[in-house]
Formats: C-alpha cells, structure tokens, sequence
C-alpha cells in the first residue's frame, strides 16, 4: 500500500523509548529557605553566585543513578524535548534583570539548580539519527512507516557510546542573574569509553577516559551575541576511522538542525566554539588494497597508517 504524504514525513529514526535500565534510583532534594542572618563569618563563606545569602546558599537538585541503562536520544527525542520545553517554560523574548542584592531579613534564595547523573554497571547511550546520505537507496514514495506505528521501519544510522561504571552527567543551571546574565554549565565524564557505529558495529574510538565541559551562556539581553564553548578532553585514545564514519556524523548534524530556521522577530545569534584537547591518541587509517575493509579495528587483518600524537596537544 502506497503511503501518504504524511506517512512520508514521519522520521523513521524516532525512537521512543528514551530510558532503560535494571534500577533506577532518585533523590531530589530542596532545602527551605529561611531569612538572610544580620551577622555572619565572611571567612566560612565561598559561594558560586553571591547575591547576598551570607551563608551557603539553599540546596536544590535532583540526583539519578542509572545502572545497566541503556539510554536513546537523538534528533527526534531532542525535538520532543523542545515541544515540551517551550511549553512548560516557554521563551520571553524580553530582557532580564539583575538579580537584587538580599538585605538582613529577606528570604534567602536558591541560587542554582543542579542535576547529578551517576552511571553504573554496563551503559550505552544510542543516538539514532536518520541518514540523508542514503535517501537515494530509499525512495521516498516506498518508505514505510516506523516500526512503533506499526510499520517496517527503514532501518536508521546510530552512534553508540559504551560507558564504564563511574560515568557521570552534571548539569547546573543558575537560578539567579549577574550582571552579565548566566551561564549554565554542563559536565560529561566517561569511563571505558568504547564508541560504535552503524556502519560496520565495530569500535570506531575507545578511549580510558573522555571528558567534556560546556559553557553556554545567557546575557541578560534576550537576543545578544552569546558563545557557548565546548572543550572536550581525549587521552590515550585509538580511533579507527573510515569515510563512512565522517558521513554518518555529517548526517547526525544534518538531522539534528534540520527544520525551518527561526524568524528574525526571534532570531538569537549564538557562537558555538570547540576546543579539543588530545595527548597519546593514535588515528588509524586503513590502507588495504583496493580499499576492502572487513572489520576495520582488526589490526591483523588490516594494513593501517597510524598517526599518533605523543605530546599533549589543543585544537579549536
């Protein structure tokens, strides 16, 4: 049966079901405030985001240990997020102000909120993507529908990062406006780092550790010029790179900021800047004769070119 125009729209790469683990385990905490004191210790006091509270300001914050998950979110989930986003806690578009100092008196205030994501036993975090790449093999009057619809589903291109225990997410997202704005901060720590992709289900980049940092910040203008910065962090680490790897990332960008672009009413400039930090990594590039590749981590059946960074080095 031929399928609608509709149908066609549909993404083949929703995945619905975004969390699954063994156990799960939850703590949201909230302290209730009380009043700012008259008198206190200036010494004892190291706070984050000063706005008078004297003493350590009011915790609040969710922590989540996931164990044995296995966790899906790509460009599909990402768009479900915004929806509900936009909808719980839908853009101004207006200015912000200035947080006011607290005086003796008033009720003090959480300055931030923060989210802590532990990770343990076995973790795989899949990001399914669609695969514009390969729409010429996939005729568009032929595509079926998703297979959570009921329908064979055209099979989708993933990105899979295998985890070790000790993993962790970190998100804090400030509560209160400097005289700058804010910035949220987001930290990603993975342990045993084994990534695989759908092009041949073998290991594309193991590394013993990886780390990211993400700075992202929110002027107090709504449409100002803000840069976010990404600084990712890459140790002792072997890549085993293939062409087909560079499409498959090309085509989860294309996917990921796919849709209509915002209009100018609502346009906010933003500048992404990556900075990558690298010490011992080895990129093996395979040279077999007439560019027949098997398993392309196999380093017995393959001939690589190796290339290999000894000091520590930064890129942006």
């Amino acid at each position: 049966m031929a399928t609608t125009a509709r149908d066609r729209d549909i993404e083949y790469a929703a995945v619905p079901d975004i969390i699954e683990c063994e156990e799960l385990a939850l703590v949201y905490y909230s302290d209730v405030p009380g009043t700012v004191p008259t008198a206190w210790n200036r010494a004892t006091v190291a706070v984050a985001h000063d706005v008078g509270n004297r003493d350590p300001a009011p915790q609040w914050g969710l922590r989540l240990t996931l164990r044995d998950s296995l966790l899906q979110y790509g460009p599909w989930a990402d768009a479900q997020r915004a929806l509900l986003q936009d909808f719980f806690f839908p853009s101004a578009y207006r200015n912000q102000s200035k947080t006011e100092r607290l005086i003796p008196g008033e009720t003090r205030l959480h300055t931030e909120f923060r989210l802590d994501i532990s990770f343990a036993g076995d973790t795989n975090f899949r990001l399914p993507t669609r695969e514009p790449s390969k729409d010429w093999l996939h005729p568009r009057d032929t595509r079926s529908l998703p297979a959570y619809r009921g329908g064979a589903a055209r099979p989708y291109g993933w990105l899979d990062l295998e985890m070790g225990t000790g993993s962790s997410l970190s998100v804090i997202v400030p509560m209160v406006v400097g005289e700058t704005g804010y910035t949220t901060l987001v930290e990603l720590a993975i342990l045993n780092l084994n990534a695989t992709t759908s092009v041949d289900y073998a290991s594309m980049l193991v590394a013993p550790r990886c780390q990211f940092t993400g700075y992202m910040e929110m002027p107090r203008v709504w449409n100002a010029q803000r840069t976010w910065t990404y600084n990712v962090s890459l140790q002792e680490a072997e890549i085993f790179l293939l062409r087909d790897h560079i499409t498959l990332v090309q085509d989860l960008i294309n996917d990921w900021t796919a849709g209509p672009p915002p209009t100018m009413a609502h346009f906010i400039p933003i500048i992404y800047e990556y900075n990558i930090a690298i010490a011992d990594v080895k990129l093996r590039l395979n040279v077999n004769e007439h560019n027949v590749i098997n398993r392309n981590n196999d380093l017995d059946e393959n001939g690589t070119t190796v290339i290999r960074t000894l000091l520590r080095g930064s890129y942006s």
